[in-house]
């Protein structure tokens, strides 16, 4: 595990990007940059009473509620959030891929040109696969975490944390991403579901599976085999099991049950050597699909908790008048529409669309932001804007287009791909339509969003001679994305016990 204060050292921090002047004037005090990313958050969950600190902050701030993500994956959408790019052009089309390079980055940019960036990240997925090869490029202290998954009030810690170690004599670019609520899903503490643990069959007490959890445990075992046991009545998940000695990872024998399945009953079989054993086993339980609806809220409210105590923190320190605030999520989820739960499989909207909130510090830039409240905006304008709201130039490659200067409209084109997703999909949306493709079958689905906002009927055969251009747009990007699709790399296991498939 990577320490939790990763001190980046890449190269290409030190890198000019092209087009851009590699010198820094500060002719005044820039204004410093908090964004929020609250990973898996739907559009829909602001405004139901349930999300008091974020409408409080979209209430001060402008609220576009068309905004949309690229990817319904984590890494792909924060790639294109910082790079301005699609994914099929940012070459990012899966989690645990490297970010090469070449791409520019909202972070690098920031940090070349006066500002401390600082980053802490609540997700295994967004771990770089080599330090300095992800999207923490550019970014003085990229704060990971020590698990694979951390909830806000973990987070929180950590992002105060920077703010008060930061180098005070800078204007800040802080990336604060918050995992709640993605899956697990957490009961927080309305619900007591365990699983008995067994050691050869002799009790070792419960470990808690409503509440996600590790059941870890240093045994001295006699040489041979030896099973542990867990049984519930609740079906639970494994997502990790891990067994060791002296650092070996030993080999399972599964008899009962299998990891990132839902069990009853789970055992496994090791040979042990003589030495200590140590034990790790990540759980949580499998609820049905209501009970995960009204976890989902649980967890938008928790994780509300935490910015709002973020905010507070922010404006004790005397740094509300002079920070830039913007609030998004990298996509939203499924909660059974479309007979699914999750956010990879499909580019309907619950999973494309994202809540937005711009606080801008001066007047003049809300009102001009304002202007495209009710427009479709999409991730890739979001670096742009950033860059306008705080004087700073934009390198010479990017997709999106500021949302203070640009009032155009736009169109969105998202795109989710194998081995995450059970195939590749690309769609074109603007403020009436949306067209997918499906590359391997050459087919396409379109759907009336204003007669038909939930997508459940397809009308392409009666649109399809008005739809030439989008297809060949659509065709194009599915052919770069797949002469640029690259590694996806999950030695650790991590992004499978998140619940990302792979090969």
């Amino acid at each position: 595990m990577r320490a939790p204060l990763a001190v980046l050292t890449c190269a290409a921090l030190t890198v000019a990007l092209v087009g851009v002047p590699s010198d820094y004037e500060e002719d005044r005090r820039r204004e410093n940059v908090l964004l929020i990313v609250v990973d898996t958050l739907r559009a829909d969950a602001l405004g139901r009473g349930i999300t008091p600190n974020m409408d409080a902050l979209a209430d001060e701030g402008v609220r576009f509620e068309s905004a949309f993500a690229h990817a319904p994956m984590t890494l792909p959408a924060h790639a294109s959030l910082f790079s301005s790019l699609l994914p099929s052009e940012s070459h990012v089309l899966t989690n645990g891929q490297a970010v090469e390079r070449e791409l520019p980055l909202l972070g690098q940019h920031l940090a070349s040109r006066g500002y401390e960036s600082l980053a802490a990240v609540s997700l295994a997925t967004l771990w770089p696969v080599v330090t300095g090869c992800g999207v923490d490029r550019g970014f003085h202290l990229y704060d990971t975490g020590r698990r694979p998954v951390e909830r806000g009030h973990e987070v929180l810690p950590r992002v105060t944390r920077l703010l008060e170690g930061r180098d005070e004599s800078k204007p800040f670019f802080l990336f604060a991403h918050f995992s709640d609520p993605h899956e697990p899903y957490n009961c927080q503490g309305t619900a007591g579901h365990t699983a008995q643990v067994f050691v050869d069959d002799r009790p070792a007490g419960a470990a808690t599976t409503s509440e996600m959890s590790w059941w870890k445990r240093t045994l001295d075992l006699e040489p041979g085999e030896h099973t542990i046991r867990f049984s519930s009545h609740h079906p639970f998940k494994a997502r990790e099991v891990r067994v060791s000695t002296r650092g070996v990872t030993l080999p399972l024998r599964f008899d009962e049950g299998a990891p990132l399945k839902a069990n009853t009953e789970l055992s496994f079989t090791f040979e042990a050597t003589g030495d200590a054993v140590e034990l790790s086993v990540w759980l949580n339980d499998a609820p049905d699909v209501e009970e995960i609806k009204r976890r989902y809220d649980l967890e938008v409210a928790a994780v509300d908790d935490a910015i709002g105590a973020l905010m507070h923190d922010l404006e004790q320190r005397g740094l509300t008048e002079d920070t830039l605030v913007i609030l998004t999520s990298d996509h939203g989820e499924s909660l059974g529409e479309h007979g699914q739960i999750g956010h990879v499989n499909t580019l309907y909207d619950e999973v494309l669309r994202v809540p937005l909130v711009i606080r801008a510090t001066r007047s003049r830039a809300k009102r001009s932001l304002a202007r495209n409240a009710e427009r479709l905006v999409t991730h890739v304008d979001l670096a742009p804007t950033i860059l306008e709201l705080t004087d700073v130039a934009p390198w010479h490659r990017m997709r999106g287009a500021s949302l203070v200067s640009s009032d155009e409209p736009r169109t969105l084109l998202a795109e989710t791909h194998k081995p995450e997703a059970p195939r590749d999909l690309l769609c074109l949306r603007d403020e009436s339509t949306k067209l997918i493709y499906d590359p391997a079958a050459d087919t396409f689905t379109c759907f009336d969003l204003v007669e038909d906002p939930g997508e459940e009927r397809d009308i392409y055969p009666a649109r399809a001679s008005s739809l030439s251009q989008w297809r060949a747009r659509l065709r194009a990007h599915a052919a770069r994305a797949a002469e640029g699709r690259a590694v996806r790399r999950d030695e650790s296991g991590h992004l499978a016990a998140l619940g990302y498939a792979g090969d």
